[in-house]
């Protein structure tokens, strides 16, 4: 709540780090995917908190030029400024099946993000991938085989290409 009241009531640019580590409970990912998809989490402020974040926020509204002043209004400006100033840093493994299960779960975490992998995936994991991938395209297994290593061999060599220009 108090992120939240920061980022959109008080305007202040944050960003909230959170490793897979940190998640002791799944319905702390759900939270997190709705900030994602939406900007707010439902449910998380009651009533008379909605009003005083509502009343806070329209003197801002008015100097913001804006013309609804409403309780929707000034809560959709807070969703907004909740938006423009929180910034979420997720670091997750993506070692064993944790990271796919909660991909699977929580689909924000891949449309609403940018993905920036920091490791280089190893030739063995590339040849893995591409084979179970392409294990129910219609080839021939002599062909699909090698289409897969082609894939692999494109990745690596991608992969050293950029590794010279770094």
């Amino acid at each position: 709540r108090a992120l939240l009241r920061g980022t959109g009531l008080q305007g202040e640019p944050t960003v909230f780090l959170f490793t897979d580590s940190q998640c002791q409970d799944e319905a702390f990912l759900g939270d997190i995917s709705a900030l994602l998809n939406a900007g707010e989490v439902p449910n998380l402020f009651p009533t008379d908190e909605l009003d005083a974040i509502a009343n806070g926020l329209q003197g801002l509204a008015r100097a913001a030029g804006r013309k609804d002043t409403t309780r929707s209004g000034l809560l959709g400006f807070f969703v907004e400024r909740t938006r423009a100033n929180l910034h979420l840093v997720l670091a997750f493994s993506p070692v064993g099946a944790a990271l796919r299960t909660r991909l699977r779960q929580f689909p924000s975490l891949v449309n609403c993000c940018t993905l920036d992998w920091f490791t280089d995936c190893p030739a063995a994991g590339l040849h893995s991938v591409g084979t179970t991938l392409l294990a129910d395209v219609d080839l021939e297994a002599e062909v699909r085989a090698k289409v897969v290593d082609l894939c692999v061999q494109m990745h690596v060599s991608v992969r050293d290409c950029c590794a010279d220009y770094l």
